[in-house]
């Protein structure tokens, strides 16, 4: 019989994660895995699967969920927005994974739980976990999360590249008959390329509810001489031949000191445009219908702006 050995970082895969089935097979006694769940050196996330404290990223979550689950489980919806690497998704104390129907099983803590048939086109592997693919998370997402985030993800797709707008017809198409696809098909309406975060996504959605949509996102702006001193998030065309600028400020990169200055810069370079004029906003601007239109109209309406036809 081979020596026993206490759990060790080799007990761990590149997640952090061990099962209890896996570190028996490997020799360690069950007395020391218990004792390194006592001891705090291991951790239970579900029944029979641990991992070590601090590895608790969406990998790592998504990984132990579908170990506890079996090789029929699959990452879907936000959390698998997430391996895919889209930002705007909520944090949430659940994965969404899906099994097949006749593979029922009852809700567990940490998991949410769907029952899906889907064909093997519909699923990829990321970092060796089995999860939708990118055209399938945006469908689910979009369908089946709260507006602004589904818009912020699909958003995030295309600003990255990941997904196009000529694609939008195969996401629908996907979400064609299942529950939530009216509201599905009002997201793709409302994404956007252009948008770099989630803030800018809210923002621009707080302007295009209140009747403001943007002429244009990443306005590019250039002094006299034709040199670009700065990149607005959105843009407003004023028929005088000015802009009216947005910014979005989040506040964990702007309130970096060299982030100020850079700002500073940015906004004395947009502002030293004739017949120009810069408004910023916040995340707590858009937490409220009216807060970033009410900003927006005094402007707009002097000047004498009309929505123009849309740039996707």
């Amino acid at each position: 019989m081979p020596p026993r050995r206490p759990t060790s970082a080799a007990s761990v895969d590149a997640f952090g994660i061990v099962t209890h089935a896996d570190a028996v097979r490997d020799g360690v006694d069950r007395d020391v895995l218990y004792r390194d769940l006592r001891s705090g050196r291991l951790e239970r996330v579900h029944r029979g699967v641990y991992r070590r404290p601090g590895d608790d990223d969406s990998h790592a979550a998504a990984r132990a969920a579908v170990t506890h689950l079996g090789s029929t489980a699959v990452v879907v919806v936000d959390a698998a927005a997430r391996l895919h690497g889209l930002a705007g998704a909520r944090e949430r104390p659940t994965v969404a994974l899906a099994v097949p129907r006749g593979c029922e099983r009852r809700q567990r803590a940490g998991i949410a739980l769907n029952f899906w048939d889907m064909p093997a086109s519909d699923i990829v592997e990321v970092d060796g976990i089995p999860v939708t693919s990118l055209v399938r998370t945006v469908a689910d997402c979009a369908r089946l999360l709260p507006r602004f985030e589904a818009v912020a993800l699909v958003d995030s797709a295309l600003h990255q590249g990941l997904l196009v707008p000529a694609r939008f017809d195969q996401v629908a198409a996907i979400m064609a008959r299942r529950p939530g696809c009216p509201a599905g098909r009002r997201v793709l309406r409302d994404a956007r390329t252009g948008a770099q975060s989630p803030l800018e996504t809210r923002v621009r959605l707080r302007a295009s509810d209140g009747g403001f949509p943007p002429d244009r996102l990443q306005v590019p702006v250039h002094d006299p001489e034709g040199r670009l001193i700065a990149v607005a998030d959105a843009g407003y065309r004023l028929p005088g031949g000015g802009w009216l600028y947005v910014e979005a400020d989040g506040r964990s990169v702007h309130e970096l000191p060299e982030a100020v200055l850079h700002d500073r810069r940015r906004q004395n370079g947009i502002l030293s445009q004739a017949d120009s004029f810069l408004v910023r906003v916040t995340w707590a601007d858009t937490m409220d219908a009216r807060t970033i239109p009410d900003v927006l109209r005094p402007i707009l309406v002097r000047h004498g702006w009309r929505p123009s036809p849309r740039e996707r």
